[in-house]
C-alpha cells in the first residue's frame, strides 16, 4: 500500500445516494484539487484511502451498499 503522506489535510463529507449516510473522509488538498480537475484517476489521487472509500468518489455508492447491491456474485458466479 501506498503511504503517501497528505501535507495539507482536507474533510470531503462523501454522501451515498442510495442509504443517504454522510461518510468524513480526509483526503489532502491538492490531491482533491486535481481529482475534481479530472487530470488524475482516484486511485492515483488517493492510495492511501481504502478501495471502499474511493468508490464513494466515484459512484457515491458507500462500502455496505456495494456489498448489499452484489452480495448475489459472492459465490464466484458471473451472473
Amino acid at each position: 500500500m501506498n503511504m503517501k503522506k497528505i501535507n495539507v489535510p482536507l474533510e470531503v463529507v462523501c454522501h451515498c445516494r442510495l442509504c443517504d449516510r454522510k461518510i468524513p473522509l480526509v483526503v489532502d488538498f491538492n490531491d482533491y484539487n486535481l481529482f475534481i480537475a479530472g487530470t488524475i484517476k482516484v486511485q492515483n489521487a488517493f492510495p492511501y484511502l481504502l478501495p471502499a472509500e474511493r468508490e464513494l468518489f466515484l459512484t457515491e455508492t458507500c462500502g455496505e451498499c456495494w456489498n448489499e447491491i452484489f452480495k448475489e456474485f459472492e459465490d464466484g458466479s458471473d451472473y
